[in-house]
């Protein structure tokens, strides 16, 4: 998303846009929606009847904002707490919760699970004001003139079927 940010006193204001350049032109009536060619239902599946078909599309879900430890932290650092912090998250009011996503650890030999959105569904939210400065030491209220950095992403969902540990992905 775009972020135009309004100093005060102590007090930084975020204001998220999409730009009709972008990719989830929400308030243009064209929020972000991207097919992952990936996602491929099994032809015994879609031969049942009735046909199941995985779901092959990712939605736009919701915003989140980390304060960023300095300049030259990117997107990849978002889940080291030493670089970058959660300072505001919204969401789609509906009934998407927790999103998780499953990486495959060799070691393991299996899938390991981190959360990714910790989902208030509460609805999207374009503004909000920040007053703390999460990397402070002791008193944690903004310091006028100082420079702080910030990280807006949105982010999408898909769910294309329920997980069981175990199972690949022929099966339901």
């Amino acid at each position: 998303p775009q972020v135009d940010v309004q100093e005060l006193n102590n007090e930084l204001v975020f204001y998220l846009s999409n730009p009709e350049t972008s990719n989830n032109r929400e308030e243009f009536g064209d929020p972000y929606v991207e097919n992952d060619p990936n996602i491929v239902t099994p032809d015994f599946l879609a031969d049942q009847t009735p046909p199941i078909f995985y779901d092959d599309t990712f939605r736009f879900q919701g915003y989140q904002v980390y304060q960023l430890a300095g300049p030259g932290i990117s997107v990849n650092d978002v889940e080291d707490p030493s670089k970058a912090r959660l300072v505001f998250q919204c969401d789609i009011r509906d009934d998407v919760v927790d999103l998780v996503n499953f990486t495959f650890d060799d070691e393991l030999n299996a899938n390991i699970p981190t959360k990714k959105v910790d989902a208030a569904n509460e609805g999207i939210q374009r503004s909000f004001s920040i007053r703390q400065d999460l990397f402070a030491v002791g008193n944690n209220e903004l310091v006028n003139y100082k420079t702080y950095y910030y990280l807006a992403i949105s982010y999408g969902y898909n769910q294309f079927k329920p997980y069981v540990q175990g199972l690949s992905l022929i099966h339901i």
